[in-house]
């Protein structure tokens, strides 16, 4: 199930974090120099915990996430750029360690086109660094292009 967040208390952020939890686990040393590894774990969460409420504070921006039976498998931030031209930019794709190659990601991109798409033309970019390989998969099996080092989506209509 694609579960759209357009607010926060309506997302279990503890399962959420665990989506993003190893990504953190790159950069703590770097963010948090003095903290030992779970010090910096608790200080991360409770900052991207803060990041995310503000994030959702924009009518514009909303969290999707691949659910099924209560367990979060992937997730990405979503913001419309313009609504009226259907312009929207897809960040921080990421899934569940315990979950990689197993197509959650795919199918989170590919089931909120349909959702964002159903009636209308949309173009939906994405910035990915080149050196992350699976990503730029993920996203072209999902339909995007790369353009000028851009993913780019954009749907000719019905």
């Amino acid at each position: 199930m694609i579960k759209v967040v357009k607010d926060y208390k309506d997302m279990d952020f503890n399962k959420f974090f665990e989506i993003y939890k190893n990504i953190s686990k790159k950069g703590l040393k770097d963010y948090y120099p003095r903290l030992n590894f779970e010090e910096g774990i608790k200080e991360y969460k409770i900052e991207y915990s803060e990041f995310i409420k503000e994030f959702l504070k924009s009518p514009n921006n909303s969290v999707v996430i691949n659910i099924k039976e209560d367990v979060y498998f992937s997730a990405f931030r979503l913001i419309t750029l313009n609504q009226e031209e259907s312009e929207f930019y897809l960040e921080a794709l990421e899934t569940h360690n315990d979950y990689f190659n197993k197509g959650h990601a795919t199918e989170l991109i590919s089931e909120t086109l349909k959702l964002l798409s159903f009636d209308k033309e949309i173009k939906v970019e994405s910035a990915i660094k080149k050196t992350n390989i699976a990503s730029l998969r993920t996203h072209e099996k999902c339909g995007f292009k790369i353009y000028k080092d851009y993913a780019v989506f954009e749907d000719e209509g019905i």
